[in-house]
């Protein structure tokens, strides 16, 4: 195998990675957004109390990263960002394995 197919390989599995980790976290969104809806009102409220400064992992990262690079992002660059990080962490992994 050259090292030309050998790159275009990796780049082909990386991008196959990527594309199935962006699907499987969509996926997963709308499974969880079913579930929450069907569960009790008492489950919500509980696992709201038991997230990590009231607050979903992906904001929790958010506010590490504005706390790291020293900016603030307001209301609607703060959604964007969360949504952006939330598919990021499908597609990265998904990439990586791929």
């Amino acid at each position: 195998m050259t090292d030309r197919h050998r790159r275009r390989s990796l780049l082909g599995g990386a991008l196959r990675g990527a594309i199935a980790g962006l699907v499987a976290t969509w996926i997963m969104d709308l499974v969880t957004t079913g579930m929450l809806e069907g569960q009790s009102k008492e489950t919500t409220e509980r696992e709201r109390a038991a997230r990590p400064n009231g607050q979903s992992t992906v904001a929790n990262l958010l506010d590490w990263i504005e706390a790291q690079t020293g900016t603030t992002l307001d209301g609607g660059q703060r959604v964007l960002a969360s949504q952006v990080i939330h598919y990021l962490l499908g597609i990265v992994p998904g990439a990586l394995y791929g």
